[in-house]
């Protein structure tokens, strides 16, 4: 017998037991007609004729009865509900182990998606976030091939030697201390960080559980950001990751991946307040922690700030337009992204109904040597910020970077096979702030190469060989980073 036909027998024969018992108590029998309570108006006496002993036992013993029935059939009715809800749960489990991608390999025993309900949390998310989506398989893999995945899609969304050619602008710059491949280190930051990715290809939420590596040092995994993030990056891939996304500057790109991820990391919040047992401690550890998950991957510190902007301070942007109205609120911002770093840091700037574009930085000459620039972009406010941070204060690196209002990184080849030839001017709105911005420029520059904070400017770093130079121009500051003086002298002439 099924529950639902088990259920409406069990209701049936309590509706006839009532109306038995309405019935009985209708009849004009005496052993159990209640008398009336006050007395017939030719009755003298002062208190109402009481009930008699057998009328009342016969009475009460009939409701004792209905009252074990009643018992006994919302006993049923719980042990049905229990077992249907069971049911549903493994029927749930079973369609979704049919709907495993075959592109990947199966969970493994004591991981898969059911053992820990990560379906279960895939559809609380999506509830909490309020997002109109079907759920999709959750399916656990390795960290070495969610890491494939997102490698994937980086490449899938950039040109094809993106990665060198932004590794070699940043080692011009000092921001990185050998030429890399940007695009595999942050594929490793992000499958580490995110603990997971949303699979275009296979349709699938990719979840990496905690596991050792290779010398036995746990790992620690973050499924509910995982989940979280992957739902977002399902719905709002077309608006962020637009087919212009790979001609975008490093600043834009900020800016959106810090929408994005500051939607997870709010998500992630609200949910373990709900669920506090939901929350991994070594997550909750500030990502300068040695023992935080992400430290213990070797890649320069430049790729590491950069991958942890969007769930930092992307959080805090997030945060502030849902105390306006919501996730609705939130949810616009995806048809209105931040075009700066800069709003992000300030949401005022992205609040305001006039906003203002970064000022463009314009070039007198766009050669060096007869050759055009290997590399030309805004880096943003937050670039800068994590520029100056490494030799001073965070608070005096972000006072000295608050006057941003647009710039220009632009990198030449050097002939030589040497790092290259960088330029990089940032506006400000005033000379002050601009002589501010000067000061930490000089100073940061000055101890990257390891010289004394009152060594002249233009000068040659006894190291490298390298001819650094801060110049101010209004309120304009420009840093010049160079393999020759030749070069540095005619990269000045560029503002």
């Amino acid at each position: 017998m099924s529950p639902k036909t088990l259920l409406l027998v069990l209701f049936v024969a309590g509706a006839t037991a009532v109306n038995l018992l309405w019935l009985n108590s209708s009849r004009s029998d005496a052993s159990v007609r209640v008398e009336p309570l006050m007395p017939p108006p030719e009755s003298n006496a002062l208190f109402p004729t009481p009930l008699a002993p057998a009328s009342l036992s016969d009475a009460q013993s009939q409701i004792n009865r209905l009252q074990e029935m009643v018992q006994h059939l919302e006993g049923q009715v719980k042990v049905l509900s229990d077992e249907n809800a069971s049911l549903l749960q493994k029927l749930g489990s079973v369609g979704m182990k049919s709907q495993t991608p075959p592109s990947l390999p199966n969970p493994t025993p004591g991981d898969s998606a059911d053992d820990n309900d990560y379906v279960g949390l895939s559809t609380a998310l999506l509830k909490l976030r309020q997002l109109e989506m079907l759920p999709v398989p959750v399916v656990t893999q390795s960290e070495e091939a969610v890491r494939a995945v997102v490698l994937a899609w980086l490449k899938s969304i950039h040109a094809p030697d993106h990665g060198l050619r932004y590794g070699r602008a940043l080692y011009a710059l000092g921001l990185v201390p050998e030429v890399i491949d940007t695009l595999p280190a942050t594929a490793n930051l992000l499958a580490r960080q995110l603990s997971g990715w949303w699979d275009e290809k296979s349709q699938s939420l990719l979840v990496i559980p905690p596991h050792k590596e290779p010398g036995g040092t746990l790992i620690a995994t973050d499924p509910t950001l995982a989940i979280a993030y992957g739902q977002l990056l399902r719905f709002f891939s077309t608006s962020v990751f637009g087919p212009d996304f790979g001609k975008l500057s490093t600043d834009e790109r900020l800016a959106r991946l810090a929408v994005l991820g500051g939607d997870a990391s709010l998500t992630r919040l609200l949910y373990s307040i709900a669920n506090p047992s939901a929350q991994d401690n070594a997550f909750s550890l500030p990502p300068d922690d040695p023992d935080h998950p992400l430290n213990q991957l070797p890649t320069p510190d430049f790729i590491r700030q950069t991958s942890v902007f969007p769930l930092i301070e992307g959080f805090e942007f997030a945060q502030t337009l849902h105390s306006i109205s919501g996730w609705p609120q939130l949810t616009a911002a995806y048809q209105r992204l931040p075009e700066s770093s800069a709003e992000v840091l300030d949401t005022e700037r992205y609040l305001n109904e006039t906003r203002v574009p970064p000022d463009p930085v314009s070039l007198n000459q766009k050669t060096l040597d007869g050759a055009g620039p290997a590399w030309d972009d805004r880096l943003g406010q937050q670039v800068l910020v994590i520029y100056l941070k490494r030799y001073m204060d965070p608070e005096l690196a972000h006072a000295a970077a608050l006057g941003w209002r647009g710039d220009r990184f632009v990198v030449f080849a050097d002939a030589a096979g040497g790092r290259g030839h960088s330029f990089w001017r940032v506006k400000t709105p005033s000379s002050e702030m601009a002589k501010d911005l000067r000061q930490a420029f000089t100073r940061a520059v000055l101890q990257h190469y390891g010289l004394p904070e009152d060594n002249p400017l233009p000068t040659t770093t006894p190291a490298e060989e390298r001819t650094i130079n801060v110049i101010q121009d209004g309120a304009g500051v420009t840093l010049i980073d160079t393999g020759t003086q030749p070069a540095a002298h005619a990269l000045q002439n560029l503002k």
